[in-house]
């Protein structure tokens, strides 16, 4: 009895829920204008970016976010990728938003 206790604990420490990145703010997002927003305001609201392409002096930023609830019974993950121009300023942006949920999640179990 004691075992399957002990085993228990283990199974259920070690399916816990997952995260990475820092978490991106849709409200924030919302505050990006194209050709006035500036890297350093960029990463004044979310924070040094997970990567950095330079290519014919452009500058692609990607930050990313991932979250996977107890068990994996929800998943959510979030990017941001933005394109900086040659003068420091935001020429494109695009954020991905996903939320599922498993089959688990969704049954009345």
């Amino acid at each position: 009895m004691r075992g399957l206790v002990v085993v228990s604990l283990i199974t259920l420490l070690t399916t816990g829920c997952v995260m990475s990145g820092r978490n991106i703010d849709e409200q924030q997002v919302g505050q990006i204008v194209e050709g006035q927003t500036t890297r350093s305001q960029l990463i004044a609201m979310f924070g040094e970016p997970q990567s950095k392409i330079r290519k014919s002096g452009y500058e692609m930023l990607y930050w990313s976010y991932f979250n996977s609830g107890f068990l994996a019974a929800s998943e959510q993950s979030k990017g941001l990728r933005v394109l900086i121009d040659e003068d420091g300023t935001v020429k494109k942006y695009q954020a991905i938003n996903s939320n599922t949920k498993s089959a688990l999640a969704q049954s009345d179990i």
